[in-house]
């Protein structure tokens, strides 16, 4: 039997040998306010001790970066020091070297593109390059919907009464909230 099984048969059978707590009056109401609020205190000291945990072992993670990487640069630096000369010497035979722990590789490094968007396509549309300038449409949604009205789920420009395609509303209904001392809901 799998877990979730065996808490669903548990909280199944919980449930039928006690009834169930009902909110009666204001007084119970408030103590569920209260057991609300203790409950996110519980969880934010939970956190904060999470937290803690966590800048501590980031900090012990990042010295043993700093000592180990000290390290690794230092002794990639021996092992360039020997293989220079070698590749210096004769590139084709020397570009790579194969050892039982790894290998050693001398490899071009692709060239690198700093661009000027503006100036690109500038040239690129004085030219007559257009097959490689990018147009892209999107709506400015942010603005549109400001003058937008709903009905039966579509979405019209209320100025024009145009029905707009690709657009369709979804009413979410209500939402029931909990406001606890100290403004968080739930």
């Amino acid at each position: 039997m799998e877990l979730l099984e065996y808490l669903d048969q548990e909280f199944a059978s919980a449930s039928e040998e006690r009834e169930r707590f009902r909110v009666q009056d204001e007084q119970q109401a408030n103590w569920c306010l209260r057991k609300i609020a203790a409950a996110k205190a519980e969880l934010e000291r939970k956190k904060n001790l999470a937290e803690a945990e966590i800048f501590r072992i980031q900090r012990w993670l990042a010295a043993e970066r700093d000592k180990l990487s000290g390290t690794i640069d230092y002794m990639t630096a021996l092992l360039e020091e020997y293989h220079r000369p070698l590749y210096e010497a004769d590139p084709k035979q020397n570009k790579t070297i194969s050892l039982p722990c790894g290998k050693l590789q001398w490899r071009k490094v692709p060239t690198k593109f700093e661009r000027d968007e503006d100036k690109l396509v500038e040239c690129l549309m004085a030219n007559q390059m257009t097959d490689f300038i990018e147009t892209r449409f999107k709506p400015r949604w942010g603005e549109l919907k400001k003058q937008v009205v709903v009905k039966d789920g579509f979405v019209y420009d209320q100025e024009t009464g145009l029905l707009l395609d690709g657009v369709r509303a979804i009413e979410l209904g209500e939402e029931f909230k909990v406001i606890v001392d100290g403004g968080e809901s739930t």
